[in-house]
């Protein structure tokens, strides 16, 4: 891990650590997709990795990120947006509450949704 629990904690408020680690996985698939070499391409790392992500998204989806808004709110915003726009949003049809978690933010932080592609 880049940075120690304690630093995050700090970082990321109350949304812990472990949930926004596992949105990192997504960018080693789009890395696995699209940068290497087909014939080196492993399906089941990928299969992994997607596990990582779903696992979070399940989280997520239990129990969506609540209280005043804080870095770790953001941060968690980013990794879906992230998801939608290199994956389609495939995400959003297995979790319908952080889906509106995620349009209650975009309409409360006209700023974040203003950045959206």
């Amino acid at each position: 891990m880049l940075f120690d629990s304690t630093f995050i904690s700090v970082i990321y408020g109350r949304l812990d650590w472990a949930r926004l680690d596992c949105f990192g996985h997504f960018r080693l698939i789009r890395y696995e997709q699209t940068t290497r070499p087909e014939s080196q391409r492993s399906a089941s790392w990928i299969e992994l990795q997607q596990g990582k992500i779903d696992r979070a998204l399940a989280v997520l989806e239990a129990a969506p990120p609540a209280g005043e808004r804080d870095v770790g709110h953001l941060a968690t915003a980013c990794a879906l947006g992230y998801l939608d726009y290199r994956f389609g949003g495939a995400w959003r049809a297995g979790a319908p509450k952080l889906v509106a978690w995620l349009e209650a933010f975009m309409r409360d932080i006209p700023s974040f949704a203003a950045t959206t592609v």
